[in-house]
């Protein structure tokens, strides 16, 4: 978690499959991560089409080159979605007294290769997600899989440029 810590700002590409138990092949996405600490994370999704997300404090605002401006919303009304930005700003700042608050966390691996099992602890939490994956290397995050309770669930995998 300290090392994590070190990480001040990221920008990762991503590729993300979501599996939908009402339809037979993953909807895919792609784009770039952006995360600048304490609390900033951003999505943006360039591929199959402009998406923007934008989770700053405990705000998420939404852009989309169909709507007309950005939706806003409080991510305390959301449990699903804050659970995900909570695992993840924790996460990447090192902050695991925040994490154990909300999840039963199991950690596996070293340094080098490591990976993080979040499971809710709140009751209505657990009616949304069932589970929550991180796995990277060193101070990277690498995959992030989430799993819904009902049944779907995301793979996201994450890779930069090397120097």
């Amino acid at each position: 978690m300290k090392a994590l810590a070190q990480v001040k700002s990221d920008n990762p590409r991503f590729v993300q499959r979501q599996y939908l138990h009402e339809l037979t092949q993953p909807l895919v996405s792609s784009g770039v991560l952006v995360y600048r600490a304490p609390d900033y994370l951003e999505q943006k999704t360039e591929f199959p089409s402009f998406q923007r997300a934008v989770i700053q404090g405990d705000h998420l605002t939404l852009y989309s080159s169909a709507w007309k401006g950005p939706r806003t919303l409080s991510l305390q009304s959301s449990p699903g979605i804050r659970a995900v930005v909570e695992s993840l700003r924790a996460t990447l700042s090192g902050q695991l007294p925040v994490l154990q608050r909300s999840f039963n966390i199991k950690i596996n691996g070293s340094s080098k290769h490591w990976s993080l099992e979040f499971r809710p602890l709140a009751r209505a939490l657990k009616k949304e997600v069932r589970l929550i994956l991180l796995r990277g290397s060193d101070r990277r995050i690498d995959r992030i899989e989430i799993h819904y309770s009902q049944g779907n669930y995301s793979i996201t995998l994450l890779s930069r440029n090397r120097p």
